[in-house]
């Protein structure tokens, strides 16, 4: 199945543009992450720290909230009357509060597969919007090739086990941070997305097929240079 269409760049002109505005939403997201900070004075005792800890997670989650209650982009190109009624790009604020808000509590805990925990997270919430597989750990492990470094030479069995069991110990804290900014809600027997949740999922997809269609891009731009040039 080919992938949706989230972006369409049809000149190095517009290549240009629509980066220069992805630059300036992730610019904003990031200096409205930093007046979060701003706010938030320095702990002077472990119980405080936990306190404002908690108050940071609830603002950035508010700010999470806000950018993802936006049109996604492929959300724009089915419906091209969105633009000039709403704001174009809120996925790349969503990609800029995931990856310094929300990332950085699952590396602090689990600092394993640290190159992957942004696609990571993204099967995650994709994997519980549409699940592949009864046991969520195997569905990401069968999705994600992740290389593990031994010392000793280990069998394909063996090293498929050792990864599986750091993925359940990786999927357990990005359930439980996703759950601390309102992505997920956990029963006894289930994990479920939030209205939130199924937002980010959807924002983070796209995000992912963006970066690949402006190298696409790239790529068929160059290609086009050359062929000038050998004319």
């Amino acid at each position: 199945m080919p992938e949706e269409k989230v972006v369409d760049i049809r000149s190095e002109d517009q290549l240009r543009k629509i980066m220069t505005n992805q630059a300036l939403i992730k610019r904003r997201a990031n200096t409205e992450l930093e007046a979060i900070a701003d706010r938030i004075p320095l702990p002077e005792s472990e119980e405080q720290e936990i306190e404002l800890g908690l108050k940071a997670i609830a603002l950035e989650t508010q700010l999470l909230e806000k950018y993802a209650k936006y049109p996604t982009l492929s959300e724009f190109v089915r419906n091209p009357s969105l633009h000039g009624l709403t704001q174009w790009g809120a996925t790349f604020g969503v990609a800029v509060i995931m990856g310094v808000a929300v990332l950085p509590h699952i590396r602090v805990d689990q600092p394993i597969f640290v190159d992957a925990h942004r696609s990571l997270i993204t099967i995650l919430l994709d994997e519980l919007a549409k699940p592949t597989d009864e046991d969520i750990v195997k569905a990401l492990c069968a999705q994600m090739d992740v290389e593990v470094e031994v010392g000793a030479k280990l069998s394909l069995a063996a090293k498929a086990a050792l990864v599986e069991k750091m993925m359940r110990k990786l999927v357990d804290t990005m359930l439980s941070v996703t759950a601390h900014f309102g992505m997920v809600v956990s029963s006894e027997n289930d994990v479920t997305l939030t209205p939130l949740g199924q937002r980010v999922r959807l924002h983070m997809l796209d995000a992912q097929l963006f970066i690949h269609a402006v190298a696409d891009a790239h790529k068929q731009f160059q290609i086009e240079k050359n062929e000038q040039k050998a004319a």
